[in-house]
């Protein structure tokens, strides 16, 4: 699940934030202030699991969080393993 935490200064817009469900939604690929997909993303920290996303429109900041959902399937000794 995705976690929006913005750190760039808050503004007042007609438009609200996107919530939570909305930005999933979009698959992470919109700014959740502006709705903008020109978006710039940074590389996935290995040990928080976050990226760092930045609206390239409305200069909106926010970490994207992801979550451990599993693992796909893998070949171990030349077994093919299916979950």
């Amino acid at each position: 699940m995705a976690n929006i935490r913005f750190v760039a200064k808050e503004e007042k817009s007609s438009t609200p934030l996107m919530t939570q469900q909305e930005y999933l939604d979009a698959g992470g690929e919109k700014c959740p202030r502006c709705r903008s997909e020109n978006i710039c993303r940074g590389v996935i920290g290995i040990y928080e699991l976050y990226q760092r996303v930045q609206c390239m429109d409305c200069e909106a900041r926010w970490k994207a969080s992801y979550a451990l959902t599993g693992y796909v399937p893998l070949i171990h000794i030349g077994i093919e393993v299916d979950l």
